[in-house]
């Protein structure tokens, strides 16, 4: 899940004395031997396992095609259309795109597509261009049969893909509620499959 407080709940209640979550810290250096991270402000970080994720980028077709922004970093695009803003005719869908308040998730990205899709159409056909709403869930499983989930939606506000106020939210971490979303999680991920492949 994307909110501190969140994951910081859900290792407390679920994972005491198993994870140490360690919330948005520079890491320094990284001892694979020792299993150790160093990190700005702390002597080191070590574990049984360690989970470290380098900085995040499009990937090097994106900077090869001059796509990434001043940033190098993202794809800039437009909002409503995820046309790139570097070079025409040219669109970028999720990880790679600088989608604003968006997520990089599989949902999003499938949210994102439609939209373009929609747009190059219009784009083709030469009608106006069509604002849908971005739409994003996230489901994580945290047993074998329990599961909790994130969710938003976005609209463009001044240019910029921004999260709706009080739209979406996360879910609670009690007993019936994780039991629930482990079976939207089977249903959605169906679901989405099937409307990729069909």
């Amino acid at each position: 899940m994307n909110c501190p407080k969140c994951n910081a709940d859900l290792v407390k209640k679920y994972y005491k004395g198993m994870i140490e979550y360690v919330p948005a810290m520079r890491v320094t250096r990284v001892d694979a031997r020792a299993k150790t991270l160093f990190v700005e402000g702390i002597e080191g970080i070590a574990g049984d396992v360690v989970n470290f994720i380098p900085p995040q980028r499009a990937g090097n077709i994106a900077v090869q095609a001059d796509l990434v922004g001043p940033d190098r970093h993202w794809c800039p695009v437009h909002a409503t259309t995820f046309e790139s803003t570097r070079h025409a005719a040219i669109h970028v869908i999720g990880d790679a795109a600088n989608a604003g308040a968006m997520p990089k998730s599989g949902h999003a990205a499938n949210s994102q597509a439609k939209a373009c899709a929609m747009n190059v159409v219009a784009l083709l056909q030469g009608t106006p261009n069509i604002e849908l709403p971005g739409i994003n869930v996230c489901y994580s499983a945290i047993s074998a049969d329990e599961d909790i989930s994130v969710s938003a939606v976005f609209r463009v506000r001044d240019g910029r893909i921004a999260a709706v106020p009080g739209a979406g939210g996360t879910s609670p971490l009690d007993f019936s509620a994780v039991r629930q979303e482990h079976q939207y999680a089977a249903g959605w991920l169906k679901n989405i499959l099937n409307e990729m492949t069909t």
